[in-house]
């Protein structure tokens, strides 16, 4: 999906490091994408890597809660919008749409 991730696109933070129950998701925006795909030496998983700016008035929101660099986020970006339909009925259409192609 990283092709559907933009410059300036608005991103919501969470920190799992953190009480979730106490500590709110702050706004961010996308302020830089990877050209290219990154793979991990350790794992050999690939990953794309983003960049996300918060405005100090985000930061703020956070209260005493310090934010260090390598800390674990979890990022989510709206790129589209999908009914609950479209969820439940997406495995079925996928696997028709393959049954009707040739190999």
């Amino acid at each position: 999906d990283i092709d559907n991730v933009r410059l300036t696109q608005k991103a919501i933070l969470r920190f799992p490091a953190f009480n979730q129950r106490v500590t709110p998701e702050i706004d961010g925006q996308v302020s830089r994408v990877s050209a290219d795909v990154t793979t991990d030496p350790k794992s050999g998983m690939s990953y794309y890597t983003a960049r996300i700016r918060v405005a100090e008035d985000q930061r703020e929101r956070l209260g005493g809660v310090r934010l260090v660099p390598g800390m674990p986020v979890e990022a989510f970006m709206q790129i589209g919008e999908r009914s609950v339909l479209s969820y439940l009925t997406k495995p079925l259409t996928d696997q028709i749409a393959k049954a009707w192609r040739e190999r």
